[in-house]
């Protein structure tokens, strides 16, 4: 079963498809309680607004800490223009290197002078910085790119584009996102977090590892499993929508502080991050 956890206290975005008009704010308080009326109301707010033609996402997260940032991977839902809010990066050993995706295939990107830069200097977005310990991405137009790949000695990010969250039309590769979203989980006093990867029938045989803060646990090659450091590396298949599904529970390493978990195979990757120092808030905010 689907560790739903992360749902407890989430800030949401609600975005109409049909409707181009300013959005509107509705503040909606899903702190747990005794008799588990907030929970309903939520629930049956996001029904009637599924029925709607509305698409859900989880767009940023309230922590108890106060932090408006969120850090890690993500599923960036607008279809043109400036990313916002700003994405960030943590990162504890060594500066990640960073690959753009697009329909021109993959180039490197670089962070310098306050901007994120292609490999030849074109300017594609700001602001941008990064230290020794976090970085920043802004781009200009999000809508030039499918995704972003972060990797460093020991944490991976990725970001992906999908417009108004259509994974069914935007979706592109054998690594199936919709498994694995939301791609940024909160697990303060927790020691294991629950991750699926899905990945298309067509990708088999499965040439694929799973990456847990920089050490392989399972690796498969031409449909064989080479390497099992892990409780269960395996795949079940689900037939109505053709392809493999990975279920895992990834416990807590050595009181790390921000780990990531990983799927590549071929030349895609797709990595869940995990901040086990943070929890969201209470509050919940609806944009329609």
């Amino acid at each position: 079963m689907t560790d739903t956890s992360f749902l407890d206290n989430v800030l949401f975005e609600v975005i109409n498809l049909k409707d181009t008009s300013p959005r509107q704010l509705i503040k909606l308080d899903i702190s747990p309680d005794r008799d588990g009326a907030n929970s309903a109301a939520l629930s049956n707010a996001i029904s009637d607004m599924l029925t709607s033609t509305f698409c859900l996402v989880i767009l940023l997260v309230n922590f108890a800490l106060g932090d408006p940032e969120l850090l890690g991977s993500r599923v960036i839902t607008q279809p043109i223009g400036k990313s916002s809010p700003p994405m960030y990066f943590l990162y504890n050993v060594g500066s990640p290197q960073g690959t753009l995706r697009s329909s021109g295939g993959k180039v490197g990107f670089v962070i310098a002078n306050g901007a994120c830069k292609l490999t030849d200097g074109t300017v594609i977005g700001s602001p941008c910085f990064r230290d020794n310990a976090k970085s920043q991405v802004t781009l200009y137009d999000v809508g030039l790119f499918y995704e972003i790949i972060l990797v460093s000695r020991t944490v991976i990010y990725t970001v992906f584009f999908v417009p108004f969250c259509d994974f069914a039309k935007y979706q592109r590769g054998r690594i199936l996102i919709k498994y694995s979203w939301p791609l940024s989980r909160f697990r303060k006093n927790k020691t294991t977090v629950y991750v699926e990867f899905g990945l298309r029938e067509d990708a088999l045989p499965l040439s694929a590892q799973i990456i847990y803060d920089s050490q392989i646990v399972c690796l498969w090659k031409n449909g064989n499993l080479a390497i099992s450091n892990f409780d269960n590396c395996s795949w079940e298949t689900n037939y109505s929508e053709g392809c493999k599904i990975f279920r895992g529970h990834f416990h807590r390493l050595r009181n790390i502080e921000f780990s990531s978990i990983a799927l590549e195979t071929g030349n895609e990757l797709l990595a869940v991050s995990v901040d086990w120092t943070r929890e969201v808030s209470g509050n919940a905010v609806l944009v329609v």
